[in-house]
């Protein structure tokens, strides 16, 4: 007797678990269902699976994509598949298709689930490509052009950035700079002295130009926000073995690019202020 596919199926609402399970049993898999990331990693870790259907928002948004990276990874062959219950999220998904087999908006239509599961299955396994797993550093270092132009759109509309009138020259002087020793500071546990030179030279720059604290923080914000957006948006490809530790490691690099900077520019406000009281 032929083997029945072993399937993957993982979603935090009970509904939906209790039904779609029942359904894709009865059309011929052999369902195993998680509530959660953790059940599902480790019943990844512990098990083997021809196919994962994941919902896209398990309990936090987006971490469905964990889900089907430690698939893609761990089981290179199954075909994995995303659920999502909002259809206006379809135009991002599809930027993301090449790296999920396919995905569906809920509620989905079982005869087409099942046929595009089977569909892929019965495909060449070389039509499935495992998506090689990488330190988020690296995944940073291969988007360093989009982080640049993502923070400089959104520092050029920030009243509180764009207040001194600066140029887009001087906005984005030393931001090359400032990305790269990020980037290479997020692997190492301190900034190093390059790290550290750069930082001082921002906070410098930005006392010389007029620019208020209020406007440095906001720019280490945007910088954050832009980091994490691009590590949302990569998240099939992080590894989700070092994921936390590295997410806590670029934090705290632009948290401390931004101490740095702001001591620098304390140290020349207070110079400045010196000077000018003799």
């Amino acid at each position: 007797m032929e083997s029945r596919p072993q399937l993957l199926f993982v979603d935090d609402e009970s509904s939906i678990r209790a039904l779609m399970p029942a359904v894709l049993t009865r059309h011929g898999f052999e369902v195993t269902v998680a509530a959660s990331v953790s059940e599902a990693l480790n019943l990844i870790a512990t098990r083997s699976f021809d196919v994962l259907i994941s919902d896209l928002n398990i309990g936090e948004a987006g971490d469905g994509f964990t889900v089907v990276s430690a698939m893609r990874r761990t089981h290179p062959d199954a075909a994995t598949f995303i659920l999502t219950g909002y259809p206006a999220f379809e135009s991002a998904l599809e930027a993301i298709r090449q790296q999920v087999d396919d995905y569906f908006v809920k509620p989905a239509d079982v005869e087409a689930l099942v046929s595009r599961i089977l569909a892929k299955l019965s495909g060449p396994p070389s039509e499935r490509h495992g998506i090689p797993a990488r330190r988020l550093p690296k995944i940073l270092q291969e988007h360093k052009l989009e982080i640049f132009s993502r923070w400089m759109d959104s520092a050029k509309a920030d009243e509180k950035i764009k207040s001194p009138g600066l140029s887009n020259a001087q906005l984005s002087e030393h931001l090359t700079t400032l990305i790269d020793e990020i980037i290479t500071a997020s692997s190492d546990l301190t900034l190093s002295p390059g790290a550290l030179t750069a930082a001082r030279r921002h906070g410098l720059m930005r006392f010389q130009q007029g620019c208020s604290v209020v406007a440095m923080i906001r720019e280490a914000h945007i910088l954050h926000g832009v980091l994490c957006f691009i590590v949302q948006e990569n998240l099939l490809s992080a590894d989700i073995s070092f994921l936390v530790t590295d997410i806590m490691r670029i934090g705290e690099a632009v948290q401390g690019f931004l101490e740095e900077s702001l001591h620098t520019y304390f140290e020349a406000q207070r110079a400045a202020e010196y000077t000018k009281g003799s």
